[in-house]
C-alpha cells in the first residue's frame, strides 16, 4: 500500500497538514390508502401488464384500482393524489414502463410488489408530503427510477425497503436523509444521491455506485447491520463529509474520499468501526483530524492520500499500519 506524505512514529504515525418547499397540493380522500396499477382493467383474469409496454401515469389514465387483483366490481379509476402507488402486476416478470405524464403526481408511498418497472419522465414529476417516503421493492425485482422525487418536506427521510433493487438516476432532494433498510440501492448517473444528506444503513443493504460519482453527507450503519452493510464503488467515486461506520469496497479503481468543508484544524473525529477493502484509493481531504480506532481500518491494498489535515492510526489497528512499509 502506498502512503503519500506519511511520517512514521514507533507507536502511531500522523500525516501532517498539507499546503423545497413543497407546493400546496389538494390531496384526495384516499390519503394513506393504496391504489394498484392494473392495465387489464376489471377483467376476471386479474391484474397484469404487457411486456415491454409503456403506460401513462396520470389522472386521466384508467389503470388504477382499489383492488389488488383487478376483480373488484368498482371500475378502475385514474390516479388519485395522496394515495400509495402499488405495482402488483402478477404477469409482469419482464420489464415494463410507466411514464409520468402529469405535473404534480403526489404519492404517499411507492411499492413494487412484483414486476420489473421503469418510471420515466413524461413531462411530469412525483412529489410527496410524507415525512418518511418508503420505496419498497420486493426481492427478485427492480425499480428503475430515472427522475426520482421532485420535492419532499425538508429534513424528511427517503427509505429503501424490500430485498429488491432500486436504481436511482436523478438527484434526490439535498435536505433529506437516505435510509436503507434492505436490498440494493444502485446509482445509474452521476450526482443521483442527495449531496449533503446523511446515508443511514439499518439492515441488510448494499449501495452500488456502478462507476458513477456521488457525494453524500454522513455514511453510517447500524450496529446490528454487520458485514453486509457494504458500499461497492464499482470503479466509481464516493465523497462523504463524515464517515462514522460501514465497509467500503473500493474494487480496483474506486475512490473513496472523506472531505468535510466545515472541519477546522482543531476538529477531531474518530472512526470507531468501518473499513476499506479492495485495491482502490482512499483520500483524506479536509483540515481536521481523522483517528482510526482499533476496530476500524484502511484494509485495502491501494493508495492512501492525505491532502489536508491529519490521519492518525495506532499500530494496534488491523488496517493500514500492518501494511505500512
Amino acid at each position: 500500500m502506498l502512503i503519500r506524505r506519511a511520517v512514521r512514529y514507533p507507536k502511531t504515525f500522523l500525516l501532517p497538514l498539507c499546503a423545497t418547499a413543497l407546493s400546496t397540493v389538494q390531496l384526495s380522500t384516499l390519503l394513506g390508502q393504496s391504489l394498484y396499477f392494473d392495465p387489464n382493467g376489471n377483467e376476471l383474469s386479474g391484474s397484469g401488464v404487457e411486456e415491454g409496454q409503456t403506460y401513462d401515469w396520470s389522472e386521466a389514465s384508467s389503470f388504477w384500482s382499489t383492488s389488488s387483483f383487478g376483480t373488484s366490481f368498482d371500475a378502475n379509476t385514474g390516479w388519485q393524489n395522496g394515495a400509495s402507488a402499488v405495482f402488483s402486476a402478477s404477469s409482469a416478470t419482464a420489464p415494463f414502463s410507466v411514464q409520468v405524464a402529469l405535473t404534480g403526481i403526489h404519492v404517499a408511498r411507492l411499492e413494487v410488489a412484483n414486476g420489473n418497472l421503469t418510471i420515466a419522465a413524461g413531462g411530469g414529476g412525483i412529489s410527496t408530503s410524507s415525512s418518511t417516503f418508503i420505496t419498497n421493492v420486493a426481492g427478485g425485482y427492480a425499480l428503475n427510477w430515472s427522475d426520482g422525487l421532485t420535492s419532499m418536506p425538508t429534513n424528511a427521510v427517503l427509505e429503501k425497503q424490500g430485498a429488491g433493487t432500486l436504481v436511482l438516476g436523478a438527484l434526490a432532494p439535498t435536505t433529506i436523509t437516505l435510509r436503507l433498510g434492505n436490498g440494493i440501492l444502485r446509482t445509474s448517473a452521476n450526482s443521483a444521491l442527495a449531496t449533503t444528506a446523511p446515508l443511514r444503513v439499518e439492515g441488510n443493504y448494499r449501495l452500488e455506485l456502478s462507476g458513477t460519482t456521488q457525494s453524500i453527507g454522513t455514511l453510517a450503519t447500524s450496529a446490528s447491520g454487520g458485514p453486509v452493510n457494504l458500499v461497492d464503488l464499482g470503479g466509481g467515486s464516493l465523497t462523504v463529509r463524515q464517515w462514522e461506520s460501514g465497509t467500503v469496497q473500493l474494487g480496483t479503481e474506486g475512490t473513496f474520499t472523506v472531505s468535510d468543508p466545515n472541519a477546522t484544524l482543531g476538529t477531531n473525529r474518530t472512526l470507531s468501526s468501518g473499513r476499506t477493502e479492495g485495491a482502490g484509493t482512499f483520500i483524506k481531504d479536509d483540515a481536521g483530524t481523522l483517528v482510526l480506532g482499533t476496530s476500524a481500518g484502511l484494509a485495502h491494498s491501494g493508495d492512501v492520500e492525505v491532502r489536508g489535515g491529519t490521519l492518525a492510526i495506532s499500530t494496534s489497528n488491523y488496517g493500514i499500519a500492518q501494511n505500512y512499509a
